[in-house]
């Protein structure tokens, strides 16, 4: 991968999305906060949050491997694990109001840090972008709390187990620590070929059918 070409709208891209600074859900939302969490050493995470009236909805899309890791000069589409739930009005209050503390003009980092997690953060109001920080997690902690806020926020609003725990890798940056949740092992797939006529195929598949429900 390319450091000049692992931006935010690409990786974005690369996780299935439209893109990172707008996309059809950001694009209809009365108001909207997204982070996108770029980790040094597990793969990236992007979480939204989307107000439309009194309702908050939140989606999350987390890659199965680390897109920085890619032998591409551009990220390219990766297998993504996405999850959907609600956020309450008073937390996505709280989020916008962390996330406007933390943009503070005087809030500049002070050092340079190698490792770490880089999170790309936006507020959008109608349309109109209020708030961008695209800073190390840890520069500054104003922005690292309300990372570690979002990601603890996104993890109770969510129910799928394998993106559960993408954000909770994420957080281990931030000095979140949420429980690892049991993914059940997949079912191996196993490939059949039937030699023979078309009905005797078709017979075939319809009682593998009845026996695996």
């Amino acid at each position: 991968m390319q450091t000049k070409n692992y931006t935010s709208e690409n990786i974005c891209r690369s996780l299935g999305m439209d893109g990172f600074a707008n996309d059809r859900h950001l694009a209809k939302a009365d108001e909207a906060v997204r982070l996108l969490l770029k980790p040094s050493f597990h793969p990236e995470v992007c979480v939204s949050f989307i107000r439309s009236g009194y309702d908050v909805s939140l989606y999350v899309e987390a890659a199965r491997m680390q897109i920085w890791q890619q032998d591409w000069p551009t990220p390219q589409p990766t297998p993504t694990n996405t999850a959907a739930g609600l956020c309450s009005l008073e937390d996505f209050e709280t989020l916008v109001d962390m996330l406007c503390k933390a943009a503070n003009p005087n809030a500049t980092p002070r050092f340079y840090v190698i490792d770490g997690m880089l999170a790309h953060s936006i507020l959008r109001r109608e349309r109109e972008g209020l708030v961008n920080i695209n800073a190390n997690a840890v520069y500054e902690t104003q922005y690292m709390t309300f990372i570690a806020k979002a990601i603890g926020i996104a993890w109770y609003g969510i129910s799928v187990p394998v993106v559960r725990n993408a954000l909770r890798l994420a957080g281990g940056y931030v000095n979140v620590n949420l429980p690892e949740e049991n993914i059940p092992p997949s079912k191996p797939v196993i490939r059949t070929v039937v030699l023979g006529s078309k009905d005797v195929g078709a017979e075939i598949s319809i009682a593998l059918k009845k026996v695996h429900k």
